[in-house]
């Protein structure tokens, strides 16, 4: 493992307790379903979110050409929204929760793919250039085996 991905596994770790949506307890499909359908998402296409967003589509053109992006809860598309989809090789977007993903399909971009899955339990097919996590609350060592083992990350 790299110098980079340990330092950062080390920050996470002694972050995680206070990002915790749940306070621990993992949230049911119906919950999330609900809240995207009540708006409590909504804040994502705020203004006040945009700088978080713009800085993540900074690095992507910066760092990558054409990529293939894999996006661990998606959501409701945000950050594809802002992507220029002819610089997008491919894009799959996963979430939990089926109202999101049914609402980032409505995006109709076509190189775009949607999974609505538990990222723990699901097995990408396909290796990617780079792997999103951003706006995502959940347990970091459910991260670590996603990264580690099920995406065949290779690093630059």
């Amino acid at each position: 493992m790299n110098r980079a991905l340990k330092a950062t596994i080390q920050i996470a770790r002694r972050l995680r307790p206070r990002y915790w949506l749940g306070h621990g307890r993992a949230f049911s499909r119906e919950a999330w379903d609900q809240q995207y359908r009540t708006g409590a998402w909504d804040y994502l296409n705020s203004l006040q979110e945009l700088d978080h967003y713009s800085i993540i589509v900074g690095y992507i053109r910066h760092f990558f050409e054409w990529p293939e992006i894999l996006d661990v809860g998606c959501g409701q598309g945000r950050l594809l929204s802002l992507l220029h989809p002819a610089s997008l090789k491919r894009y799959t977007g996963v979430d939990f929760s089926p109202e999101a993903i049914s609402r980032a399909r409505q995006l109709k971009i076509s190189n775009a793919s949607f999974v609505t899955e538990n990222f723990e339990e699901w097995i990408p097919s396909d290796s990617v250039d780079l792997i999103i996590i951003s706006s995502f609350q959940v347990l970091i060592e459910g991260v670590l085996s996603l990264i580690s083992c099920r995406c065949h990350v290779r690093f630059r």
